[in-house]
């Protein structure tokens, strides 16, 4: 029998690991997770728009509907109005009867990352009830 020959080791240049790209991988997965956090702080910021909008939206319906419930009295139209949209924490911008209509202005600002940015402004309309 003769003996065996252990296998020798791989000799690489010296300073050379034997890998090109030795800690491509730490690179890739950073910038996958800056990717994914870039789309999800996106993705977060469009969802609050939307759901401010939504709300200066009903905020203004409901504004316009308390104001045309109280026509044809101009003044208390646009207390209510005022009163109503107050209570969904919006601000009533404009308020202006016409008539046996009143159209309503209200802003409603952002809170969370989008604090900064201006206000969404909606404006609607409404009549008295059972009205024309």
């Amino acid at each position: 029998m003769t003996p065996s020959k252990a296998p020798r080791p791989l000799a690489f240049p010296a300073g050379d690991t034997g890998s090109r790209d030795a800690g491509s991988g730490t690179v890739w997965v950073l910038a996958v997770t800056a990717l994914v956090a870039l789309a999800a702080a996106v993705l977060v910021g469009f969802v609050e728009v939307r759901v401010v909008r939504a709300q200066a939206a009903a905020a203004a319906d409901l504004a316009a509907l308390a104001a045309a419930s109280a026509l044809p009295d101009a003044v208390g139209s646009c207390r209510a109005a005022w009163v109503v949209a107050a209570a969904q924490q919006a601000q009533l911008v404009a308020c202006e009867p016409a008539g046996l209509t009143v159209e309503v202005t209200v802003s409603r600002a952002f809170t969370g990352p989008l604090a900064g940015f201006p206000a969404v402004m909606v404006r609607a309309r409404a009549g008295p009830p059972g009205g024309p």
